[in-house]
């Protein structure tokens, strides 16, 4: 799969969330679609070909609406970019000022009922090793 390939259906998502840790639950930062398994083709890639315990994730807004995410493998240095992924501002900063964990996972939800649902093929999460907050720049 490559990386146009996966941006363009990491672009389908509605928006990027983040949530802060709970007990026994690391932190996570999810991309939501509108329907059930819409981004699996992507995550599962990503999950596969991405070394574990070496994933990197940079979160980097480019306005006050949108951000960039990039994952870098880095044991491989294998890099993929997303561009333009809505957020809210205050949910990326509330989780920036909270984020004390290493870990943290990256899942995909889906929209149900009003409700947020995990994507089934995230029953076993991508984990993500480090996150690196890059600063929006006017």
């Amino acid at each position: 799969m490559k990386e146009s390939e996966i941006e363009e259906i990491f672009q389908r998502s509605l928006a990027i969330a983040f949530y802060n840790a709970r007990e026994n639950e690391p932190a996570a930062v999810s991309l939501i679609f509108r329907k059930a398994n819409e981004g699996e083709q992507a995550y599962n890639f990503l999950k596969s070909n991405l070394t574990k315990d070496e994933i990197c994730l940079i979160l980097k807004p480019v306005n006050s609406e949108k951000l960039n995410l990039s994952f870098i493998d880095k044991k491989n240095g294998m890099v993929y970019n997303v561009k333009d992924i809505t957020y809210q501002e205050p949910n990326f900063n509330g989780f920036k000022k909270s984020k004390k964990d290493k870990y943290s996972v990256f899942l995909t939800m889906f929209i149900a009922n009003g409700e947020e649902i995990v994507s089934s093929e995230c029953i076993s999460p991508m984990m993500i090793n480090e996150i690196i907050f890059e600063e929006f720049n006017e």
